[in-house]
């Protein structure tokens, strides 16, 4: 990968520098006051104007936010495309507690019977291009995601609708084949957009520029892969023209450098899993306003289980025993992080109990009788003179870490693993393709349904694993028909047991991320996400203490 000779150059010196620094101050734990200036900067006053600079780890593998909407594709296109509902982001809140579900371009919506839903569209909403919002577009697009031709990855999202018609201009009825407990959380997931149908009608949506048209507070003004994609303000965004003039998001997956361009203000916002390099930011950044968090994007390997070695339980279970998380969590997480249920984050409120968890083989302490039993395991699966198999993980990221921690754990088992470290385009391509042995990626969602609707359900577009399980796919279709949220626990707790004893999907630990801005950076709402999701980029504004920038 490649960087412009102006950002690279600022790199260079700024890393100088910035260790330089380190060795002259010795970086103090701070936790200053968080949220409470994170959410006081909600309530100065606005101020137009200004260009907001980030950094992203990798760019999207393409511009299809259908068939593209990994981490890496919705965030960067967060901020152009909306959904019929979101979820309610607030600055200094975590909108995981509730994942209450709010009115988006649909204003309004209601219920008739347990089937039915009817949308009422939000009147004056634009596409960049100047066209109107209707339910024609409402309708293309949920049908265009829920097509299987598509490979959209996050079609599961919208299993279980039976069908989506258009009422009249602005009004749109959606139809369940059955009670859908999770239907609006599936909705306002932000991968479940909607697109322009009239863009799609000429051939052009998600090619190029002018083929990447939403109706979110940024525009697409220019992409290069190898560098940065660029925003502009929509000006004619329903909410009101946006505060930022533009968003520059630079690809840059080198931490130091990150850190280094965000304490020098070559960029506004940093997200950072490793505590030391929080430290020597927020230290070299006095007035920068941090916190850190668990995330929902725990860590699994997923194995291609229609396949040798994989398609024997045996060895998928040997696998999870040999596993340590309690050290993972302390090599890795410095004590923010989780151990991973298998299915579930572990923040989320279905999640199988913490104090359960660690009773059960896998998760256990002492490891003595977990090891003998993995090698027990693999002699009987055949393996007793070893196992070998190879692990693909995006090569930027904390994927190289946990990858390199679960290689060395696996090898006192008699587990060879040769790590395929790869650029996420050529990783997210192979994944689809099938073409891998065991992969290393974030396998949990903010919403229990979408997690196992995209990884685990047979007909799901994540299922990289190649799961086939009609016992699993009854379960996961009657948790989501399930209403009574008691029932419904009893449901999902039923699943978690069941992945723990067929273990299609080997869960590690969930990382703790720290999220660091400047003082001039106001109305942020904090993603919660391993990557820096704009939720409002509308919102957002700069005061006059930010550097002076233009849009390139």
């Amino acid at each position: 990968m490649t960087y412009s000779v102006s950002f690279a150059r600022s790199m260079v010196v700024a890393v100088a520098a910035f260790y330089g620094m380190l060795f002259t101050h010795s970086p103090a734990p701070f936790f200053g006051a968080v949220r409470q200036a994170l959410a006081a900067s909600a309530t100065s006053t606005p101020r137009r104007g200004g260009v907001l600079v980030r950094t992203q780890w990798a760019p999207p593998r393409s511009l299809d936010y259908c068939r593209d909407a990994n981490a890496f594709g919705v965030e960067a296109m967060i901020a152009i495309y909306e959904g019929l509902v979101s979820f309610d982001y607030k600055p200094g809140e975590d909108f995981r507690r509730e994942l209450k579900v709010v009115p988006y371009l649909a204003e309004r919506w209601e219920q008739p019977d347990e089937n039915t839903y009817i949308f009422h569209l939000r009147k004056g909403v634009k596409w960049h291009d100047g066209k109107s919002l209707t339910a024609d577009d409402v309708v293309f697009s949920l049908n265009h995601i829920r097509d299987q031709k598509n490979a959209c990855v996050k079609r599961g999202n919208l299993a279980g609708v039976k069908s989506i018609e258009k009422v009249d201009a602005m009004t749109v009825k959606l139809t369940t084949d059955g009670p859908m407990a999770p239907l609006l959380e599936s909705l306002a997931q932000r991968e479940t957009a909607i697109f322009p149908k009239h863009v799609y009608d000429t051939g052009q949506l998600f090619k190029g520029v002018s083929g990447t048209v939403g109706t979110g507070p940024m525009r697409l003004k220019s992409f290069d892969r190898n560098e940065k994609i660029v925003y502009m303000a929509f000006e004619d965004y329903w909410k009101g023209r946006p505060h930022l003039d533009g968003i520059v998001a630079y690809f840059v997956p080198e931490p130091q450098s990150r850190v280094a361009g965000f304490v020098v203000r070559r960029s506004d916002i940093l997200t950072v899993s490793d505590k030391a390099q929080y430290e020597a930011a927020v230290t070299q950044s006095r007035s920068a306003a941090g916190e850190g968090f668990p995330t929902t994007h725990g860590y699994a390997m997923y194995m291609r289980v229609d396949r040798p070695p994989f398609n024997d339980v045996r060895v998928r279970r040997a696998i999870h025993l040999a596993l340590n998380r309690q050290d993972m969590v302390k090599a890795l997480a410095f004590g923010l992080g989780k151990i991973n249920p298998p299915g579930v984050s572990a923040v989320s409120a279905w999640a199988m109990p913490e104090e359960e968890l660690l009773k059960l083989p896998g998760y256990r302490l002492p490891k003595d009788k977990d090891m003998a039993d993995a090698k027990r395991l693999l002699k009987e699966a055949g393996y007793g003179d070893g196992l070998a198999f190879s692990i693909q993980a995006v090569s930027v990221w904390d994927n190289p870490r946990i990858a390199e921690v679960t290689a060395r754990q696996l090898k006192e088992a008699g587990i060879t693993v040769r790590l395929d470290f790869i650029e996420a385009g050529q990783y997210f391509a192979n994944q689809s393709k099938g073409d891998f042995q065991a992969q290393l990626n974030g396998m949990s969602s903010d919403s229990i349904d979408a997690s196992l609707h995209q990884y685990y359900y047979s007909k799901g577009g994540g299922n990289a694993a190649h799961i086939a399980d009609t016992e699993l796919d009854r379960l996961i279709e009657l948790q989501r028909r399930t209403l009574d949220r008691e029932k419904r626990y009893k449901v999902l707790r039923q699943i978690q047991e069941y992945l723990l004893d067929k273990m299609y999907v080997v869960p590690t630990i969930e990382l703790g991320f720290y999220w660091i801005t400047h003082p001039y950076v106001h109305n942020l709402a904090n993603s919660r996400s391993t990557t820096v999701m704009l939720y409002r980029a509308a919102d957002i504004w700069l005061d006059d203490r930010t550097p002076k920038r233009t849009l390139p």
